[in-house]
């Protein structure tokens, strides 16, 4: 028979793996993925092409960038939503924290 602090460890060391992919999906890669995206790429294509086509090529980029073809047309509406945040806030983590509220949302729910 286990001890009470053996069974606890056990099932805390079982949950552990799921808290850490759950932060890694819902904090951590939100905010790397909303820093290369809208705050280096977006930010160097409105140099050249002006921000609504950046908001665009950027959202494309987001899309192929997760590699899953039947969720391209949801990613790259997504990510033309965190490029107008982007846009409107005048931050990259106003998108970052839409994108982190958006990956918790599914995460928990889908």
């Amino acid at each position: 028979m286990k001890s009470s602090s053996s069974a606890r460890s056990s099932s805390t060391s079982s949950l552990s793996p799921a808290i850490l992919t759950l932060l890694a999906v819902c904090l951590l890669a939100p905010i790397a993925e909303e820093i290369l995206f809208r705050g280096y790429l977006q930010t160097l294509f409105a140099h050249s092409i002006g921000r609504v086509l950046s908001v665009i090529l950027t959202a494309l980029l987001f899309s192929l960038y997760h590699v899953d073809v039947a969720s391209f047309f949801p990613l790259f509406f997504t990510g033309i939503i965190f490029g107008i945040f982007r846009e409107a806030f005048k931050s990259v983590w106003a998108a970052s924290a839409l994108h982190m509220f958006m990956n918790t949302l599914f995460s928990l729910f889908f």
